[in-house]
């Protein structure tokens, strides 16, 4: 039985529990991360890691600074009946804030793409490039023993069983045969490949939203979040209508945990 007590539990390992459990692990808050699954990461882990964000400093540096307005005007339209314009307003206003914070609180590094058009482009303010950014990829190897419990993506995201690519790669290993910088490129890349398969059941160099799971848990675990795996919630507690901590099936028993500060679901 679990009787330590925590500031803050949080229920689900993908980009967004690892981003609660970062943000309040900076600010020295005691965090325990709970999975039920046998690997963390979630959907996050096997999707393309991109954000899609108004005025991001990335933008702002690349000199793509959109009027606010426009990325109203473009929600709106895609949105339409359910648009609430209370929530566009902090995801514009705080977009920019809230992802500098990882960005200066943990290993997160974003890019900006230079060509990205939105998904409806021909939408009144939809824009070709300055909204959609992506992970920059990293080293796994920075997760040490941890980074056999990272979820693997599927085979068809994977490369000789293992080694994963992003777009720049794919458009490297399209050109090989007619490119001596492609080429390189490609060789490079499959020489890390061989020397990880010696010691690592897969490819360490991490991409799209493997690279992004990997880069905030790589911090998370820095700054002492505990992760129970494989570990079910079955309840909240609630006491004197405040909830006070989960009720939590892991290892073989059922933990009442405490948590002083709430339970992020």
């Amino acid at each position: 039985m679990n009787n330590k007590n925590y500031d803050l539990i949080v229920l689900g390992s993908g980009a967004a529990g690892f981003a609660a459990a970062v943000s309040a692990s900076s600010l020295g808050l005691n965090v325990l991360l709970v999975e039920k699954a046998d690997r963390f990461g979630g959907t996050s882990a096997i999707s393309g890691g991109a954000v899609w964000l108004h005025d991001t400093d990335q933008a702002r540096a690349a000199g793509l600074q959109l009027p606010a307005e426009q990325m109203r005007l473009y929600l709106q339209q895609v949105i339409g009946a359910n648009y609430q314009p209370e929530l566009v307003d902090v995801f514009i206003e705080h977009g920019r804030e809230a992802l500098r914070f990882l960005q200066q609180n943990s290993e997160l590094k974003y890019s900006l793409r230079p060509l990205s058009p939105d998904y409806y482009p021909d939408l009144p303010g939809a824009t070709q490039s300055g909204r959609a950014l992506e992970i920059d990829e990293y080293d796994g190897r920075r997760l040490g023993a941890q980074f056999r419990h990272l979820k693997q993506p599927p085979d068809g995201m994977l490369l000789f069983g293992g080694m994963m690519v992003n777009r720049v790669d794919i458009q490297h290993f399209l050109s090989c045969k007619r490119s001596l910088r492609s080429l390189g490129h490609c060789l490079k890349l499959l020489a890390r490949y061989g020397l990880d398969r010696l010691s690592h059941p897969r490819g360490t160099r991490l991409t799209v939203g493997n690279a992004l799971i990997a880069r905030l848990a790589t911090t998370a675990f820095a700054n002492g979040v505990e992760l129970w795996l494989e570990a079910s919630a079955q309840a909240l507690i609630v006491e004197d209508g405040v909830v006070s901590g989960v009720r939590i099936h892991w290892r073989g028993e059922e933990h009442a945990v405490r948590a002083r500060g709430g339970v992020l679901l």
